[in-house]
Parts: structure tokens; sequence; C-alpha cells
């Protein structure tokens, strides 16, 4: 196996779990409340943790594995670990109370949202027990690319939106997978990569997968543009001349019709 592709491998992956993690946070600042931004943190020290202590307690069974063999199952693992969170986060929404129904709510993001990160916390480590006499090598792209994973959250965010950038993350992960197939799995692993590229040309213009509740309330919104630490929505009806929800600059003395009203929130 050429170290090589190892290298790129480890950049690939932890360019995606950074960014993410970023991700995630921006997600939960809108479709939750800010302060649970900061719980995808603690889920994803959680899952990476999880991950290398399985390694640890498995590890005579698992060195008995091909390394191949190991390396391209977790790395068909984590694009795939990703669809329920692109398909259930940003669907989950609740208003601020607590109660049965909430805690299992939070559980159930808890556990959707680590799984990735299991398996990133699993691969990393086996890399790094595997290739101990590389490590130094390993962590300089393991930094490298969770560097470029922060820096480009910005460009990625401002202009694909976080659920079209998280669909990307696992176009770059899938891309790690390719390079790690033999001949005979290298058909499973471009149509894994074909799957996401089709998916995310085809969220751009259809909005399939998009965030449909914030705060527990649904959203039905004339304009939302995300940017690289907020999410501006614009609310109303373009065609009623009814008052809006708000009647800011409005005259006391006024007696004509109301114009066309509309909430900025950002």
């Amino acid at each position: 196996m050429k170290k090589n592709v190892i290298f790129i491998s480890v950049f690939l992956i932890s360019f995606t779990t950074l960014l993410a993690e970023i991700l995630l946070t921006r997600i939960f600042s809108a479709t939750l409340w800010y302060h649970f931004a900061f719980f995808v943190i603690s889920l994803v020290m959680f899952g990476l943790s999880l991950g290398a202590t399985c390694l640890f307690i498995f590890k005579k069974n698992i060195l008995k594995i091909a390394i191949k063999k190991v390396l391209y199952t977790t790395l068909l693992i984590i694009p795939i670990s990703f669809l329920p969170i692109i398909l259930l986060v940003p669907k989950i929404s609740f208003s601020f109370y607590f109660g049965p129904k909430i805690y299992l709510l939070i559980l159930t993001l808890f556990l959707i949202c680590q799984l990735p990160f299991f398996f990133v916390g699993f691969l990393m480590s086996y890399l790094f027990m595997y290739f101990n006499k590389e490590s130094g090598k390993l962590y300089f792209f393991d930094l490298v690319g969770a560097s470029a994973g922060a820096f480009f959250s910005v460009l990625l965010i401002n202009y694909f939106g976080p659920i079209n950038s998280l669909i990307f993350l696992r176009v770059v992960s899938s891309t790690a997978l390719v390079l790690n197939s033999d001949h005979k799995k290298i058909k499973l692993s471009i149509a894994v990569l074909l799957s996401f590229l089709i998916l995310i040309l085809i969220n751009s213009q259809f909005n399939i997968i998009e965030i449909t509740k914030a705060k527990g309330r649904k959203m039905d919104t004339l304009f939302t543009k995300w940017n690289s630490f907020s999410m501006v929505q614009v609310y109303g009806d373009e065609s009623s001349s009814k008052p809006g929800p708000f009647g800011w600059g409005m005259s006391p003395v006024y007696q004509g019709s109301y114009p066309p009203l509309n909430l900025i929130c950002v």
C-alpha cells in the first residue's frame, strides 16, 4: 500500500471531520438554540474517543484483518454514515421547553451525529497505530487537513449553505475511498462518489433537503441566505396588503391601506 495515498486520505478525512463539525454548529444554532451549537463539540469528541476506545479494546482481533480491508470498509462507512445527518438533522427542531419528547430528540440528535465521528476516530487511531513510524507525517497531514477545513468553511457556507456543504463533504470523503480501492472495488467506490455528486447537483437546484423548521416553528420564508456566522430570512406574503406582525414606522393617524410588510430574521 502506497504511503502517499494514506497521507492524502488522512488529509481528506481530517478536512471532512473539522468542516462537518463547523457545519453542524451552524445548523444547530439555526434549527435549535444557539447554545446547542456547543453541543456539537461534545458529541464529536465523544464519537472520536469512542471509536479510538473500541479499537483499543478489540485491537488483537482487528490487527488480524488485512489493512486494505479495514481501510476500505471504514472509508466506505464514513460517507454513508453522514446520510442520516443530511436527511434527518435539518428536520429536527423544538421550542425552548423541556420534557420527555425533547430529551428523546436530543438523544436522537446525539446518536445520529456522532456516528461518522466514531468511524473517523477508529480510522485515525488505526492508521497511527499501524504506521507508528510515520506518525509525524500522519500528524502533519491531519493538522493541514483540519486547517484547510476551517478555512474553507467560510467559503462553502457563504456560497452553498450548510446542507449542500455537508453533501459536498461526502464527495470529499468518497474521494479517499476511491484512492484506496483496488480494481475489484473501484466501481463501487466511483458509484458512491457519483451518487453524492448527483445529490448535491439536484439539491442545489431544487432544495429537496433543506432546513424547514427553526426553534420548533415551521419556516415559510420569501428569502433565505446563509453566511459563515448567521442565517438571514425574510418572512411575509408579497401579495398581501394586510399588516404584518409588526408595524414599525407606521403613523398612528395613517388611515390608508397597509403596505406589504416583511419580517427579516437574522
